[in-house]
């Protein structure tokens, strides 16, 4: 579609730039995208935030990436691989000025806005108080602090005809807000799992018109959230499109561990420690871990280790009370840290995972075992900080999935590797996984991709949102089962 000189974006917030009168609306409906501006690659087999357009399927030139933060890391580079593509980037004021990439300003048409519907609110509120009924001080404090986010997001989607809105699953007041606001500018919009979940705190709900969702067995946590979903689409895992791409990658590491004398290899992909008060995990006790997992690299000529720390910045410094340890295990070659990247490492935890025996992660969270799992690799928990010994796996795992120590853990590898028949179950989540990812196949960004596109065809053709919606499910449905999409109910939105 044409496309204005300079791209709009929406302000307030981290969670979004600043919003202007632009040169003049697109003439077809695009789809908006929340961006973190962390990495930028269209190569399937490292970590992305865009996996969803590496696909061939969503035309990128339909696209407007807006930045989530305020100092995005991007770089020329990353900036030219989206130009290449034809994706268009907005950002916030300080964003714009690190990276060159366009900003757009809050013009006359969202201010009126706001001010129209902070009069609205407040006409309200005196009209609910003449009639004895008035509302307490805070709603009306709420309600006026939701108009000019709202205010601004709205004149967002309208000025560049949004048709479509999407994100990763925002659990907070600002993702209402923006779905009010695309729907009442006449679009749709979509959120995606990112992460398993086990545990459901009612402040993680939340109400998108569509939510990609890994699969049914989730069904039950997002219903105890609250969450009101127009409708679930299971889309399977979301970045199953790395599997096969990293397995060279994952050879090559192999090798070079069985190079020096390695013949059986554990991975353990460390989720962050932190000594904050509210932290599951003290540095302490996650470096703790590393000793134990070290230790035994050098009792053991045979044994090797692969450390996937997912926040590599701070890794230097949460094992400094280790260093010695750490320098002569690495020393033997058997020890490696992989630990590229700025935030999160570049590398996705599959690809450690296809180059161990046996993957190694926390029960807290449980998204890369169930990554791991998934690649087709043995995969256990170690319930260690942030006790859960509430979930059923806890018990039912013991001693095959779930350790309470890396102590015990290591005492059955031992049992294993001397006879695979005496522990045959060790890393054996099939059960857990049942309905995880109801595919298997690798192709979720593809069915995500389709969808979206499916929606701004619609929407372009005249459809309206409802028509859209009913377009994009009956096609979802006949490419991957009557079973795969389940629309819901909105009256608790």
């Amino acid at each position: 579609p044409a496309r204005p000189a300079t791209p709009t974006a929406p302000e307030h917030a981290a969670s979004a730039p600043a919003v202007a009168e632009g040169p003049g609306p697109r003439t077809a409906p695009v789809l908006a995208a929340g961006f973190a501006a962390r990495t930028v690659t269209f190569d399937r087999s490292v970590r992305s935030e865009l996996f969803w357009l590496e696909t061939d399927i969503l035309d990128p030139r339909h696209v407007l990436l807006y930045t989530r933060r305020a100092e995005p890391r991007l770089q020329p580079r990353e900036i030219a691989t989206l130009a290449e593509r034809h994706v268009a980037v907005v950002a916030t004021r300080r964003a714009a000025a690190a990276t060159g990439v366009p900003l757009y300003r809050p013009g006359a048409g969202t201010f009126a806005l706001a001010v129209g519907l902070g009069m609205w609110t407040l006409a309200a509120a005196a009209a609910a108080v003449i009639r004895l009924a008035p509302p307490a001080p805070g709603h009306v404090a709420i309600g006026l602090s939701m108009v000019a986010p709202y205010a601004s997001w709205r004149r967002f989607f309208e000025r560049n005809r949004v048709g479509v809105h999407f994100d990763i699953a925002n659990f907070d007041k600002a993702g209402s807000i923006r779905n009010a606001a695309i729907e009442h500018a006449g679009g749709v919009s979509v959120a995606y799992q990112w992460s398993n979940l086990g545990a459901s705190p009612i402040e993680t709900s939340c109400d998108p018109d569509v939510f990609f969702q890994f699969g049914p067995a989730y069904d039950d946590v997002f219903a105890r959230m609250g969450s009101a979903f127009g409708r679930t689409v299971y889309s399977g895992y979301v970045t199953d499109h790395a599997f096969a791409p990293v397995r060279g990658t994952s050879a090559k590491l192999r090798a070079s561990l069985e190079e020096r004398g390695a013949r059986f290899v554990v991975a353990y992909l460390d989720e962050a420690t932190s000594d904050a008060p509210m932290s599951c995990m003290t540095d302490a006790e996650g470096a703790a871990i590393y000793a134990d997992l070290m230790q035994r690299v050098l009792d053991d000529p045979e044994f090797a280790v692969v450390f996937k720390p997912g926040y590599p910045l701070s890794i230097d410094e949460r094992l400094r009370g280790i260093s010695e340890l750490r320098e002569r295990a690495e020393a033997t070659g058997r020890c490696v840290f992989v630990s590229e990247g700025s935030f999160l490492t570049t590398q996705y935890p599959t690809m450690v995972a296809q180059a161990a025996d046996l993957a190694i992660g926390l029960l807290g969270s449980g998204t890369v075992g169930l990554e791991s799992w998934l690649s087709g690799v043995r995969t256990v928990f170690l319930n260690i900080g942030p006790r859960m010994g509430h979930l059923p796996l806890a018990f039912e795992g013991a001693g095959t999935t779930v350790f309470d120590s890396v102590g015990e853990l290591l005492a059955a590898v031992d049992r294993f590797r001397s006879d695979p028949a005496q522990l045959p179950g060790l890393g054996d989540l099939t059960a857990w996984a049942e309905g995880r990812d109801p595919y298997r196949d690798g192709r979720a960004s593809e069915r995500i991709s389709g969808y979206l596109a499916l929606l701004l065809e619609s929407l372009g053709a005249g459809e309206g949102r409802e028509g859209a919606l009913a377009a994009a499910d009956a096609a979802y449905r006949i490419a991957w089962g009557d079973d795969a999409v389940a629309v819901r109910e909105r009256a608790g939105a």
